[in-house]
């Protein structure tokens, strides 16, 4: 590394760090513990594991709904205050 590259040593060892042992079998990604517990539990409960993620699908849904909604109707607001303000020709 270069003074003018605007990286001193310790810049460069985290970034070869992050880069180099990412891949290492003993770097655990932020969640992992949770989708081994969350495999575990449907294992364990499946019924259960089933209905909650039946819940969140729905859950999903009625969002996207909700947001889809709310999209449809500022536009149709921007529509009619282009309408109104446009000059009459």
């Amino acid at each position: 590394m270069h003074a003018e590259d605007g990286l001193n040593s310790s810049h460069a060892l985290s970034l070869y760090r992050s880069v180099h042992f990412r891949d290492h079998p003993d770097h655990e990604e932020p969640g992992h513990a949770g989708a081994i517990g969350l495999t575990w539990f449907a294992t364990r409960h499946p019924y259960l594991a089933a209905a909650i993620a039946a819940a969140l699908l729905a859950a999903v849904v009625l969002l996207i709904r909700a947001a889809w909604r709310t999209m449809a109707r500022w536009i149709d607001g921007a529509r009619d205050q282009w309408r109104r303000w446009r000059p009459a020709s």
